[in-house]
């Protein structure tokens, strides 16, 4: 009698997810070319035990060197450089009738890195890391077709609604949307830091070292926050106290395979570590990085995300607010408003509690209320964006 083989018992469209899952794996370590957005997409269960090995192959993916049109540009991006930038996304002056369109070799060869200060450095430490965020095709693609970018968009956008997790609907990015932070510090001596940074240029081609980065994907409707930092980096500690520097945090090793193909493309990624990644409200409770959250290590990058929402009347969520203080308590246009707690704790809404009062969640994104910004006079507002039905 022959008796049925385990995995068959599995329902097949589970059986079918593992086995693309793994195929694609294979794929990736094989140097074909899968995507970052493939791979993101088919992920769409992490656990503790699984989300490290999904973060570096991540982190693989988009550390590879850019593509031969971008070589004979004489320059040295990898993957995630050549991405969308705020400037490429969020125009000073915007005109729906020219939307921004997805940055070319060619136009990228114009210009370097446009870096700027640290926007949640708190204000003692000033040490000279400057930051940019960058977006993939998906995200950038998601961002202009549903109007996010320009603030009488985000007016539509907030007559829209909310889904079952509170967010608005035409705040749901396409899947395989990647978004990342770098953080970079002034290279002083590019010699010597190029044996231990990845070493790039800015716009006026001063050399920087990247020393931090966050990775944020969109493989689960909580999104994915890896946050990455250069072995050498120390942290202020977790009450901010800068004057007595502790090593930095702890970190999760990249599988052997994994490994393997990083350090095989750029031997520098060996001095760059993972710290960890969340993939929920309490998994963990605190994730923070020595670089990008300097001072304030014990937050959380999606608690501080999940406040990226707005009103009607374009008044955004102030950030560094404990709303467990009453004297920091705020009120806008009559509104009571009860800030943003950096500091993890219970979720700030889920799909049996969605967020109370009159603020939208902009699905994590906080470039979007930072940077739109309004239609110029005599710019002509075209009708609202659709957004189709997310579950």
């Amino acid at each position: 009698m022959r008796h049925a083989q385990p995995w068959i018992t599995l329902p097949l469209h589970i059986v079918f997810s593992i086995a693309i899952i793994a195929f694609s794996t294979q794929l990736c370590l094989a140097s074909r070319p899968v995507t970052v957005e493939d791979y993101v997409k088919l992920h769409k269960i992490l656990t503790d035990q699984t989300k490290g090995e999904f973060s570096w192959m991540v982190f693989a993916l988009i550390s590879r060197s850019m593509s031969p049109q971008h070589l004979a540009l004489k320059k040295h991006n990898v993957l995630w450089e050549t991405w969308a930038d705020n400037a490429a996304t969020f125009p000073a002056r915007p005109d729906p009738s020219h939307p921004p369109v997805w940055p070319t070799p060619s136009r990228q060869s114009s210009s370097r890195k446009h870096l700027s200060p640290n926007p949640i450095a708190p204000p003692h430490i000033i040490d000279g890391t400057l930051i940019e965020v960058r977006r993939n095709r998906p995200s950038f693609e998601s961002i202009i077709k549903q109007q996010l970018w320009y603030v009488e968009g985000l007016d539509c956008a907030y007559n829209a609604g909310i889904n079952n997790y509170g967010i608005l609907k035409s705040a749901i990015l396409d899947g395989g949307s990647v978004e990342v932070k770098a953080a970079w510090a002034p290279s002083l001596d590019v010699a010597h830091d190029a044996k231990h940074f990845y070493i790039n240029y800015d716009s006026h081609n001063k050399p920087y070292k990247l020393i931090g980065l966050h990775v944020m994907t969109n493989a689960l409707d909580l999104w994915t926050w890896s946050t990455f930092e250069q072995i050498d980096q120390t942290t202020c500690g977790t009450e901010g106290d800068c004057e007595n520097q502790e090593p930095a945090s702890t970190s999760v090793p990249p599988p052997p395979r994994i490994a393997s193909l990083l350090y095989t493309e750029n031997p520098i990624w060996r001095n760059y570590r993972l710290v960890d990644t969340q993939i929920g409200y309490m998994a963990p409770e605190y994730l923070g990085n020595a670089t990008l959250e300097k001072g304030i290590q014990k937050t959380s990058c999606i608690g501080c995300h999940a406040g990226a929402r707005f009103l009607d009347n374009h008044s955004w969520t102030p950030i560094f607010v404990d709303p467990s203080d009453p004297s920091q308590l705020k009120q806008i246009d009559g509104v009571s408003l009860h800030g943003v707690s950096l500091q993890g704790g219970p979720a700030p809404f889920t799909p049996s509690k969605p967020p109370a009062g009159p603020f939208r969640p902009l699905g994590f994104l906080w470039s979007v209320p930072l940077h739109a910004r309004s239609l110029p006079d005599g710019v002509r507002n075209p009708p609202c964006f659709v957004p189709i039905s997310h579950h």
